[in-house]
């Protein structure tokens, strides 16, 4: 005997799940197509240029490689061009993952009190800690800080001199 559920079969069932799922996702991926946002932005995935982040390569010059270990921490961070001096985003990487690709957004915020988007410029810095302190020390190597709008894409970050005095 053919079990049923209010009546329908499990055939009938299974054929009109399948077909509610097929129109579900037609209409979420011509949503996408009408508006032109990926669904990798919607979904939290790594997407520069929308108007909450900022995104570029950060490399190290050949000059200062040998005054690094793959493990030596590399940070990628944003400042407020105007504001207060807290980073708006942060990236934690290593040096081993150089040159490294990279996507500073709201969800990398130290406070959700203080984004990347509440700002229309931010100061882009890259910055290698020989000590593993994200805080600036005598002999960490950093790049020039790069002053761009937030929505900013193809930055190019070069790790390129050493720090004499932190301030």
């Amino acid at each position: 005997m053919r079990q049923t559920y209010y009546g329908i079969s499990n055939i009938k069932l299974i054929l009109l799940m399948s077909v509610a799922l097929i129109a579900i996702g037609v209409v979420y991926f011509s949503y996408f197509a009408k508006t032109k946002i990926s669904p990798e932005v919607v979904m939290g995935g790594e997407a520069g240029g929308d108007v909450t982040s900022v995104s570029g390569t950060v490399s190290l010059t050949p000059d200062l490689a040998n005054q690094t270990s793959p493990t030596d921490l590399v940070f990628i961070f944003a400042k407020a061009v105007d504001g207060p001096q807290l980073p708006l985003a942060v990236i934690r990487a290593e040096v081993r993952d150089l040159p490294k690709s990279f996507v500073l957004n709201d969800s990398m915020a130290m406070t959700p009190d203080l984004t990347l988007s509440q700002f229309p410029k931010a100061t882009i810095i890259a910055r290698i800690s020989k000590s593993g302190d994200a805080h600036l020390q005598k002999g960490d190597l950093e790049s020039q800080p790069v002053t761009a709008k937030v929505g900013s894409r193809d930055l190019q970050l070069v790790i390129d001199h050493v720090v004499n005095s932190p301030g």
